[in-house]
């Protein structure tokens, strides 16, 4: 009777609404204090343990954008993918630029009679592996479009377990749409793509909270419940949860 899952749904809802929540962005220290100030209002005894990690952190641009993509005189703003193991979607300080091509599921028949050579290449965010021809057939980076929907499978097959340099990227479906219907109007469309992201040593935070039983003989044993506050996606930048 004390679960009250409107106040759950309620709560998960704040927590997504705080940003990015992956250790170490701003979004994941707010949820400390939000699941700090909870613990304390329930009456626990609260402590934090506090650790180092790294994280994969982006260098925003003026407008605190974490990575932009310039096409026929605009900016749009992208955003870089999980690293491959340590290797960051990072592009030359001038950015890497090159004729932007579509290949959709990105079977290498969609390649056929594409000059994919030093290209960036557009595919569906639901590809699975077959976004990996890209970079086999010489392109310089890959665009992942916006899905409507998804699955955390598709997600877990757009990084490597491998420290492969294949600069990786979303983009909004919104802008793609754009992209394509000038590709059509011109018949090319040439793109640039600049992304300063590294490693970055961040602190992160155990929140305990305990509350000490009262039977003289039990209370020496301890129960631990353990739940995530922080967050994870493809896109560390764009990691709202919804758990």
């Amino acid at each position: 009777r004390a679960i009250d899952q409107q106040r759950m749904e309620s709560f998960v809802t704040q927590l997504a609404g705080l940003g990015s929540r992956v250790t170490g962005y701003p979004g994941c220290a707010r949820a400390a204090r939000l699941v700090e100030q909870n613990f304390r209002g329930l009456g626990l005894d609260v402590s934090i343990e506090k650790f180092n990690v790294l994280v994969p952190m982006p260098r925003p641009d003026a407008k605190g954008r974490p990575a932009v993509l310039t096409a026929a005189g605009r900016e749009f703003e992208i955003l870089p993918l999980w690293p491959n193991l340590v290797q960051m979607p990072k592009t030359p300080p001038a950015g890497l630029s090159g004729r932007l091509i579509y290949a959709g599921k990105g079977e290498l028949q969609s390649f056929n009679g594409q000059d994919v050579t030093d290209s960036i290449v557009m595919l569906d965010f639901d590809c699975g592996r077959e976004w990996f021809n890209a970079p086999l057939l010489g392109a310089k980076a890959v665009l992942f479009i916006e899905p409507l929907e998804t699955i955390r499978g598709e997600a877990e097959q757009k990084f490597l377990s491998m420290p492969v340099n294949i600069p990786r990227f979303w983009i909004p479906k919104a802008t793609s749409d754009l992209l394509l219907a000038t590709a059509a109007q011109q018949g090319r469309v040439d793109v640039n793509i600049r992304c300063d992201i590294d490693w970055q040593k961040v602190e992160g935070e155990n929140i305990l909270g305990r509350l000490r039983g009262t039977d003289p003989r039990l209370q020496k044993q301890q129960v631990v419940i353990q739940a995530y506050y922080d967050s994870i996606a493809v896109t560390p930048t764009l990691a709202p949860g919804a758990e």
